[in-house]
Formats: C-alpha cells, structure tokens, sequence
C-alpha cells in the first residue's frame, strides 16, 4: 500500500479504532440511552416523591343545621309547568355526607286534556327526604372564604296533588355557593321525581322535573 492510498484511508476513517461509546452511537446502539434515561429519572425523583397537597379545608367539618326558603320551577308528565314554593333544612353530619328534607306547595295547573283525575288549582304538596353526597371546591379565587359544594342527592318522596296521593322517589344534585358571610350561601338544586299517580284510565307514571333557587342560611 502506498503512502498516499494509506492517508487516504486514515482521512476516511477506514482501519483505524474508534472509541466503543463513540462506535455504538454511530451505530444507534449501546448503553448510551440507557445511562441517560437512569439520569433522567434520577434527577426527577425528588420531584415525584413529593407529598401531593392537601385538600381544601373548606367549610365547617363540625355538624351544622342550614335552612333554605326557594323558589321552585315545577314541569310535570301530566302537568303544565308552575311556580311553587317550598323550603329545605339539611343537617351536615360532616363536609362529605348530609341529610335532608324539602317541602313544596302550590297550586298545580293541569292540562285540561290530561287524563289525570285532578282539575287545573288543585292543591299541590311533594314532601321528601334526602341522603347527600357531598365534594367541597375552591372557587378559583385567592380568598378561600368563597368556595362551593357540588353535591349528589338520592330518596323518598310523598305526592299529593288534588284528591290523588303516591309514593314515589327522586334523584338530584345541585351546588351551593358559600360567601365570606359564614351564616349565609345560595343554591341551585335540581330534582327528577318519579311517581304513579291514578288516572281515568288507570295508573300513569310520571316523571316530573324540579328546579328551585334560593339563599341558604346556616344557623
């Protein structure tokens, strides 16, 4: 091999060795990923190990009693829509679990090609009682004073409507929203019914929707 073929072939990288690292990047093979990826996690485990941050202390976590006067929006299967009014009181065992019970009264209006045997002004009165779930949540503000509680809210409910009465049952859910007043918050409360009320043709399920709004005062 002549002098000049052999720096030819030194320039080209040919015979000569290489480093093993430098030869297994070339190669797209070796410990080299394996040892950046140990680095890796290595300097992100302090941050992973970190306790997560507690959770909102929101609210009372002692029993409290709150009393809340409303105005409800009342449709019915067999009904026209109205306006009744009505009052809840709610007994907070703790932050999470509640129980409750709601009154509601008016005068019911009713389809006059409805077959339910009640007549449109009759008397209007849904009593029902309440177990509620409840998950308190900070507002997005800097002042935790005004938070909020998104609740769940399963039971019972008694129908009267004219001279017809049912047993039937509900399932709701609402939010209450709590101000730097301790004593006072609003609520939205929604509630689907469901019950069996006589008809001339004999018994008619109905489904009936409730919205009411109104202050909540805790005493």
């Amino acid at each position: 091999m002549s002098i000049a073929t052999a720096r030819c072939r030194d320039r080209a990288g040919g015979d000569r060795p290489r480093p093993p690292i430098r030869r297994a990047l070339r190669a797209g093979t070796g410990p080299a990923p394996t040892w950046l990826a140990l680095i890796l996690v290595l300097a992100t485990a302090p941050v992973f190990a970190q306790e997560p941050p507690p959770a909102p202390d929101l609210g009372d976590p002692n029993p409290t009693l709150e009393i809340n006067p409303e105005v409800s929006f009342y449709t019915g299967d067999a009904m026209r829509s109205f306006i009744a009014g009505g009052a809840s009181v709610t007994y907070r065992f703790t932050r999470a679990w509640w129980a409750s019970t709601e009154v509601l009264f008016g005068s019911a209006m009713i389809d006059p090609v409805s077959s339910l045997e009640a007549e449109d002004g009759d008397s209007f009165l849904v009593v029902n009682a309440a177990l509620v779930w409840n998950v308190p949540l900070r507002m997005g503000l800097d002042d935790d004073s005004w938070y909020a509680d998104m609740y769940t809210s399963v039971g019972p409910a008694y129908f009267e409507v004219g001279p017809n009465d049912a047993i039937g049952g509900f399932i709701g859910g609402g939010m209450t929203i709590h101000t730097p007043l301790p004593w006072l918050g609003f609520r939205a409360d929604v509630k689907n019914f469901f019950y069996s009320l006589p008809n001339r043709g004999g018994q008619d399920f109905n489904s009936d929707l409730e919205i009411a709004l109104g202050p909540v005062f805790q005493l």
